[in-house]
């Protein structure tokens, strides 16, 4: 990136949207494996269940409850 001149921007453009880069496939790899460690399904509106998990943990840390992170699945 240094020899192109490339910042982030500049490498998304080119990369993210060709389908047999690397780039292009970490996202839904990221995405198969951290959503059943947060118990989402593909058919989820994934904003509204991130927003409604946010408040959640943001009641129980008013509350002074321990707020633990997900897990590994393990099935």
């Amino acid at each position: 990136m240094s020899a192109k001149h490339w910042g982030i921007t500049q490498l998304y453009k080119k990369f993210f949207e060709e389908q047999t880069t690397q780039l292009f496939k970490l996202p839904a790899q990221l995405d198969r494996q951290v959503m059943p460690a947060y118990g989402f399904i593909d058919s989820d509106d994934i904003l509204a269940k991130v927003l409604e998990f946010n408040l959640e943990l943001a009641e129980k840390d008013k509350r002074g409850e321990p707020v633990v992170g997900p897990c590994v699945p393990t099935d």
